[in-house]
């Protein structure tokens, strides 16, 4: 079996099972290479179903099947498909060794597509065609690979964004919108660069996920935090009119206090692009609240960064007031770990162990 592949069905099929086994083959990592939009060390195919087997021998070594990584697979109340989890082995089995290669197999469930008893080649695919998760579990990285990831979508978003057609005034309007799987977690940078330079210039965005509001009206609690869909859990982001230059953003049962540790710059490509401030919400009165798990980043564009006309006031308003905001809330640590803290201290009021001064001071 060759080592030819392509996303494209009507084209040549990977078979995922010759493509890890031969990994190691110039041939083979250029296989991987047909799939672009994914995090690092993680592929995904279509591909023909493996065999029933509990171990696929390949020249090499072998696929055993992992019971604990096998399980319906369920949306919205429904079973809609199955997972099956193979590791790869290097040598006979089945004293072969682990190696760092997985394949996460998808197949739909049969119930859930509907198809005419004589749509025999439906029926087919159904039984024999998969989706396939590629995973090489690489070491510990020295770097933070999440922000090259982030990048990369947002430079790549025509990837990963799909247009829907909305009525509007009788005319069809393109929106681009993130398509299922993936999620909105730009950095501060691309948050400035790619969607509020654009949201102020009018210019089209590459996802038209974020909603505008204004973040200071109320409590954090009470901002519409459903009207943003697309990111990760405690999590949000709006544009908004920009906070007052006030310390102290007072508001009913609480208010915002600007945290100086914070505020900066915001830099792309070695220009300042913009800067950030947070804003962290207490509760009760200035300055003897307490504080709460909500906070807010506030990220505005530098004025030179936008070419604007000196007529055009319009778009001059916008730089001055229109934001880009982060709205997060912070978890409380489990309730684990504050008895741990506690169990310390009984336990070294007992004299058998001290706890360091430096732990002590923190």
């Amino acid at each position: 079996m060759g080592c030819n592949s392509s996303m494209k069905l009507s084209q040549h099929n990977l078979h995922y099972m010759t493509r890890l086994q031969a990994s190691k083959s110039n041939s083979c990592n250029q296989s991987l290479d047909d799939f672009k939009g994914g995090e690092p060390n993680e592929w995904f195919f279509f591909s023909t179903r493996s065999k029933d087997d509990d171990v696929i021998e390949l020249d090499g070594g072998y696929y055993a099947i992992d019971p604990e990584g096998a399980g319906p697979i369920t949306w919205e109340g429904k079973t809609v498909g199955y997972v099956k989890t193979l590791n790869f082995y290097k040598g006979s089995s089945p004293d072969g060794k682990e190696t760092e290669w997985m394949v996460e197999e998808f197949r739909v469930n049969p119930e859930f597509v509907p198809v005419d008893n004589d749509d025999r080649s439906t029926q087919e695919k159904i039984e024999n065609l998969v989706a396939c998760k590629i995973s090489r579990v690489q070491p510990e990285p020295e770097w933070d690979f999440n922000l090259q990831i982030h990048e990369f979508i947002v430079k790549n978003s025509y990837r990963f964004c799909r247009n829907i057609s909305m009525a509007s005034g009788g005319q069809a309007l393109n929106v681009p919108v993130l398509i299922p799987g993936y999620r909105f977690i730009p950095t501060d940078d691309e948050l400035i660069v790619y969607y509020l330079k654009r949201k102020i210039m009018g210019q089209q965005l590459p996802c038209d996920v974020i909603p505008t509001i204004d973040v200071y009206a109320s409590n954090p609690d009470k901002l519409p935090l459903d009207d943003f869909k697309d990111g990760e859990a405690n999590e949000w982001f709006f544009f908004s009119t920009r906070s007052k230059d006030d310390d102290v953003i007072v508001l009913d049962g609480g208010y915002y206090a600007i945290d100086p540790e914070g505020a900066g710059p915001v830099t792309w490509e070695g220009k300042t692009v913009g800067y950030v401030k947070t804003l962290n919400f207490y509760k009760g009165s200035s300055p003897d609240g307490k504080e709460t798990e909500w906070m807010v980043e506030e990220l505005r564009v530098n004025p030179e960064f936008v070419p604007v006309d000196n007529d055009d006031r319009s778009t001059q308003e916008k730089i001055e007031n229109l934001v880009a905001c982060r709205v997060s809330r912070v978890q409380p640590e489990p309730e684990w770990y504050d008895y741990f803290d506690e169990e310390i201290e009984k336990e070294a009021k007992r004299g058998k162990f001290e706890i360091p001064a430096s732990l002590l001071e923190e």
